[in-house]
């Protein structure tokens, strides 16, 4: 997919960092993007009207937050709730049904296998996480999906893309006949 992502940062004076991303691989058509609602990413039109994907963001980095997130929404409409702290995405998992975690695998305060273990306590479903950065053998659930740090698009994209698939698939599946997943 190419891009590049440089950093140059100072002692007392500060960063800047400066991504570079293409919009589409070359010779491929650039997707139209179309609102869906307030909250809610934008995603590229598809002729099978589906459901805004629910995405539990945990990340206690904000600029990495907001890479991931942006990063993802191209992909597809997802309707995104943040939590840095561990109490509120605890709080947040019992709460609401999410399609989909997308984790911190280097959190300060606890590993990724307990952070995936305190969600997993606090959701009513299981939920498959997707955990950024982490040891893959140490973060990893069956079904889970883990991405290395540097992030690769190419690699997310690929994964992404794969899981979206089946997870629409699964969504299409339970609706009763006659239904869409609008």
């Amino acid at each position: 997919m190419g891009g590049e992502i440089l950093i140059d940062s100072e002692t007392g004076g500060g960063a800047r960092i400066r991504i570079s991303l293409p919009v589409s691989p070359e010779g491929a058509a650039v997707p139209k993007l179309v609102p869906h609602g307030q909250g809610q990413a934008c995603a590229p039109t598809d002729p099978i009207p589906q459901p805004p994907l629910r995405v539990l963001l945990v990340d206690d980095n904000p600029i990495s937050a907001l890479l991931l997130r942006e990063s993802l929404q191209v992909f597809a409409c997802v309707d995104w709730t943040e939590a840095s702290e561990l109490d509120a995405a605890c709080a947040a998992a019992a709460n609401q049904a999410f399609d989909l975690w997308v984790v911190d695998g280097q959190r300060s305060d606890v590993s990724p296998a307990e952070l995936l273990a305190m969600l997993s306590s606090a959701a009513a479903v299981p939920t498959p996480a997707i955990v950024i950065g982490a040891d893959e053998h140490e973060a990893r659930r069956p079904g889970d999906l883990h991405w290395p740090r540097p992030l690769d698009m190419a690699l997310m994209r690929t994964e992404f893309m794969a899981w979206l698939a089946r997870h629409q698939a699964h969504a299409c599946a339970r609706l009763p006949q006659g239904e869409s997943a609008s």
